[in-house]
């Protein structure tokens, strides 16, 4: 069993991306199917995902300051990496692939139905 201080000595060797998305609500259920058949399996194949997750049917508890217009974001997903070096050079290879574009093609509505993309990068404590 791993006591808390080597989970977070770890975690302080690489640094995390938070990937939140705003899918239009139109093409939410669209995007799900694709995501789930299509895009996890092909990024987990060439990245590490800590985790990819879609909103539920529960409505977010949002507390303090009034959201904008978007409202919160529906998809969000984590990846780790060992620095930004890395980050950056894997993520141009896969997004500009032939097999990331096959994979875009299958998108009902395409990039079109990207609100806003937002992309954090954060480290642990």
């Amino acid at each position: 069993m791993l006591d808390g201080l080597m989970i977070n000595n770890f975690l302080d060797t690489y640094m995390f991306e938070i990937r939140t998305y705003h899918i239009s609500v139109d093409h939410i259920t669209d995007y799900k199917v694709w995501a789930k058949k299509y895009a996890v399996p092909y990024l987990k194949e060439k990245l590490f995902v800590v985790g990819f997750w879609v909103d539920s049917e529960h409505s977010p508890e949002v507390l303090g300051g009034v959201l904008d217009p978007l409202g919160s974001s529906n998809v969000t997903y984590i990846l780790r990496w060992k620095d930004l070096e890395q980050r950056n050079n894997k993520m141009d290879k896969i997004f500009s692939s032939p097999e990331w574009q096959e994979i875009s093609s299958h998108l009902q509505g395409g990039v079109d139905i990207y609100l806003r993309r937002e992309f954090r990068f954060v480290d642990a404590l």
